[in-house]
């Protein structure tokens, strides 16, 4: 199972997700463990060619895109894990 294939979700939602509804949740989850390579840019290695990822993650004109993560039984995903929470309270502050 590749990260390009885990990642498949994240591709549609950018590539297909403006065609949804504003009112449309978006809702990507993911393991804990791949939170690292998670695209935030367009030149990302890890992103298929042609997926604007970042207008995505802009989110203009809708409910911003929320992350679910998966918690993983092992200590690398549980740092993960611990390590997004974090983040994700210093960026609401």
């Amino acid at each position: 199972n590749s990260l390009q294939a885990r990642l498949n979700g994240l591709s549609w939602l950018a590539t297909f997700g403006q065609d949804l509804p504003p009112g449309v949740e978006r809702i990507l989850v993911m393991d804990a463990t791949d939170l690292a390579e998670l695209p935030l840019t367009n030149n990302d290695p890890n992103l298929r060619d042609g997926v604007d990822v970042e207008t995505f993650w802009k989110g203009e004109g809708r409910k911003p895109t929320r992350v679910l993560l998966r918690r993983g039984k092992s200590a690398k995903a549980q740092a993960a894990a611990n390590a997004a929470a974090i983040a994700a309270e210093n960026a609401a502050i």
